[in-house]
């Protein structure tokens, strides 16, 4: 009943924010203050996301491998999900699938390619938010479908635009899409890190991809424990199989190591970072919980009600250590954007929270029309 109660007033406290923006707690945010307070408060305290994405290797050529003691050892001391998959063959439409929520309709490794569809770079964009896109060995100008030729690599070139799906979008933002070094910039909100055909294991085999991660990875750790990052490390596909089955480990101070079974895919982490962010979801979204539920504090719920007054333009509530946070949205099926931010009188809204508030939230079916009275 104590929990019922703590977290309706909680709830009162949210929906009278419209009445009054000085409560304490409670920060109603305009888009220009959006960039700072989001990038700083997101779920589980997670201030920024870099995904270093691997090719072309199955979960059970890496996994116990002699020739990976590094992607090992990162699977030892990270969360590592034994039911990881892939979405589709060939490569392309994996990298698109977790940059926009959709293959785009690409079946093979086209290029080039255009869309003028949401992404995730442009999702964070809209929300003063930063993307950026490292492909190792990228061109200088252009956007050519390949650069750097190589003889050292089958494929002919150490550059593949099929890799990068940023370079596919009319409406990423401008910076996003960026050359790869080691020592490169990781306070964006989400860093998208794309080896070399050689370096990420498509062409080179296990070993050369191994040493490169044993290169890289170790600057990248240390750059998020001071700054409340998190790496994911993940592969496009596995064999040409049905199953598609692939490596994902998460690794940074706010993950709970161990072996998770639950089944997830691209769509799943596409979905968690978007949750992370407080962004609206892209396209055939997976479910995101079992990432979560590797996140301390990271469980999250969600509350549906009809709001009978006008809510102000955002909300964002700290509820202080091991709560998490709190942010009411639009409807759950309607994707927000500055434009189109302030629900009128009668609109659904969703309320979204991580953390111990897991624990108030299932404690109780709560009621936002009568909360808000």
């Amino acid at each position: 009943m104590m929990l019922r109660c703590a977290f309706c007033a909680l709830i009162c406290i949210v929906l009278a924010a419209c009445a009054s923006t000085h409560q304490t707690g409670i920060m109603p945010l305009s888009p220009t203050q959006r960039s700072t307070s989001d990038a700083t408060t997101a779920a589980a305290g997670i201030s920024h996301i870099t995904v270093i994405m691997m090719e072309n290797v199955p979960y059970e050529s890496a996994i116990g491998s002699g020739d990976a003691p590094f992607l090992n050892a990162l699977a030892a001391r990270g969360a590592l999900f034994t039911n990881s998959h892939g979405v589709a063959h060939p490569s392309e439409p994996n990298y698109l699938a977790l940059f926009s929520g959709s293959t785009q309709g690409v079946t093979s490794d086209a290029c080039p390619l255009a869309f003028d569809g949401d992404n995730l770079a442009a999702q964070l964009s809209a929300h003063g938010l930063t993307f950026a896109g490292y492909a190792e060995d990228a061109p200088v100008s252009g956007n050519p479908c390949f650069a750097d030729p190589s003889s050292s690599v089958s494929s002919g070139y150490l550059y593949w635009r099929k890799h990068v799906p940023w370079a596919d979008f009319n409406n990423a933002p401008n910076g996003a899409a960026q050359a790869y070094a080691p020592g490169v910039n990781l306070n964006n909100a989400v860093n998208f890190i794309v080896p070399n055909i050689c370096n990420d294991m498509h062409d080179c085999g296990v070993a050369t991809g191994d040493a490169w991660l044993a290169e890289n990875v170790p600057a990248i750790e240390s750059y998020d424990a001071s700054n409340a990052g998190l790496l994911v490390v993940t592969f496009d596909e596995g064999v040409d199989s049905a199953a598609n089955h692939i490596v994902t480990i998460l690794d940074g101070p706010m993950v709970n190591s161990g072996q998770y079974g639950a089944s997830i895919d691209h769509y799943s982490m596409l979905h968690f970072i978007e949750t992370t962010f407080g962004l609206p979801l892209l396209g055939a979204n997976g479910d995101a919980s079992p990432i979560l539920g590797a996140i301390a504090g990271g469980a999250s719920f969600t509350h549906t009600g009809t709001v009978g007054q006008v809510m102000p333009d955002y909300v964002h509530v700290q509820f202080g250590t091991g709560c998490g946070w709190l942010h009411v949205f639009t409807s759950a099926s309607t994707a927000y954007s500055p434009a189109s931010w302030r629900p009128a009188p009668g609109d659904t809204i969703m309320v979204r929270g991580s953390g111990s508030c897991i624990n108030r939230a299932t404690a109780t079916e709560i009621d936002l029309q009568q909360s808000a009275q």
